[in-house]
């Protein structure tokens, strides 16, 4: 087990340092759940904004496992991932996967999308499975309460 000196800000920094690798970093739904609700608290204060995407992936094909089916949903979110900035998040939900894209347009969406198809067009992958998308922008809360204190 190794020894961090808390007390030093520099080691304790280079002990909790990610290893560099390309694309977003997949999380689990907890981890997520968390920085996503970082995310909103920035957006809100910052004035910022980012898009919250869901990638559901259908299988057409009625004839392979229960295995085969989920190492195609992992294969295409990986696909996914690699594809995705290293300041992107995302998390697998069933056979869907929640991205978290800050400071991404509306176009940029777009061309985030295209991105995806590209390289799931560039696989085999492209006769057998089908990409629904669902997304939004999510940008800074406001309501009347704080408007009315604003004008004040």
């Amino acid at each position: 087990m190794e020894i961090i000196d808390f007390l030093n800000l520099n080691t304790f920094n280079k002990s909790i340092q990610e290893k560099a690798e390309a694309g977003a970093q997949m999380l689990d739904i907890t981890e997520f759940r968390t920085i996503y609700n970082y995310m909103r608290r920035y957006i809100n204060t910052y004035n910022s904004f980012a898009c919250e995407m869901m990638i559901s992936i259908d299988i057409d094909l009625m004839y392979i496992s229960q295995e085969e089916r989920e190492s195609i949903i992992k294969g295409v979110g990986e696909l996914i991932r690699t594809t995705l900035r290293k300041s992107d998040i995302m998390t697998p939900v069933s056979n869907s996967f929640v991205l978290l894209l800050p400071e991404l347009t509306e176009q940029d969406k777009i061309t985030v999308i295209n991105r995806i198809k590209d390289r799931i067009f560039e696989t085999e992958l492209y006769n057998i499975v089908t990409m629904r998308v669902d997304s939004q922008v999510i940008t800074p809360e406001v309501n009347f309460e704080t408007w009315i204190r604003m004008a004040v």
